[in-house]
């Protein structure tokens, strides 16, 4: 059983074992972007509410969307996610711009934060400044009110490298790691089980990869994965179509798979 099930308990087992999800459940899984370039405040605002509709988990928005979006999303349950140094992700390791900005944004309302470790950052000279870095912003949040995410760009990485990282991060205390890459081609269903059981059972895992239908949203569930980019209202659709018929059976290993 995953992380987040203690936030979403299962509603039953089916009689082979199965875990069965209701669809308040399916929806807090998802995350809802509303961090792209042609977002607008007409547009978050929309999305915030499609957010506060369904219980979603989160939305992701750009820095300067923090403060609209909390006030709509204000008593909910739908966190507020935005990223550090959401301009340049690429750029090195910076603890005291990071801190500042952290410090600014939860100001602004934000709940959740997150940092890119790309391969440049986690080079042989760099994983000590970077795993710093993410220590001092848990500890940061800890009094700010805020929980860190780590988006893992696995470009470039080995697995040896990806395994390592990994257990750094949940040794640091990071509230989820996204499998994903900031450029080029997505992380596979391959980097997320890897992932998986580097992070122990203590860390969110999110697959940063759009979940392109349930069936592989079940799938990936089945294998600890927490946390889903996606099309939500594709989506949600399919989970009420699905439930109208039968019961949200996530796959067991062993058994159906």
């Amino acid at each position: 059983m995953s992380t987040s099930d203690q936030d979403l308990p299962w509603a039953e087992l089916d009689d082979q074992g199965r875990q069965t999800l209701t669809l308040e459940q399916v929806a807090g899984r998802l995350d809802h972007r509303l961090h792209a370039p042609e977002i607008g405040i007409p547009e978050l605002r929309a999305g915030c509410q499609l957010a506060a509709d369904h219980r979603l988990a989160a939305i992701t928005c750009r820095p300067q969307h923090i403060a609209h979006a909390a006030s709509h999303l204000d008593g909910t349950a739908v966190a507020v996610v935005s990223g550090l140094g959401f301009a340049n992700p690429a750029a090195p390791t910076d603890a005291p711009a990071w801190v500042e900005e952290a410090e600014a944004l939860a100001a602004a309302g934000a709940i959740e934060l997150a940092v890119v470790a790309t391969a440049a950052r986690l080079s042989r000279d760099a994983p000590a400044p970077f795993v710093a870095a993410v220590e001092r912003l848990v500890e940061l949040g800890q009094s700010r009110g805020f929980r860190l995410r780590v988006h893992l760009d696995v470009r470039d990485l080995t697995d040896q490298q990806v395994i390592g990282i990994c257990r750094d991060l949940a040794a640091a205390g990071v509230w989820m790691v996204q499998t994903g890459s900031w450029l080029g081609e997505r992380a596979g269903f391959r980097h997320a089980v890897l992932m998986r059981e580097a992070l122990g059972t203590a860390v969110l895992l999110k697959w940063t990869s759009p979940v392109p239908s349930l069936h592989v949203l079940l799938l990936a569930i089945a294998e600890g994965i927490d946390r889903f980019n996606a099309d939500v209202p594709q989506i949600l659709q399919q989970a009420a179509r699905q439930a109208s018929l039968a019961p949200l059976l996530v796959p067991k290993a062993g058994l159906d798979y």
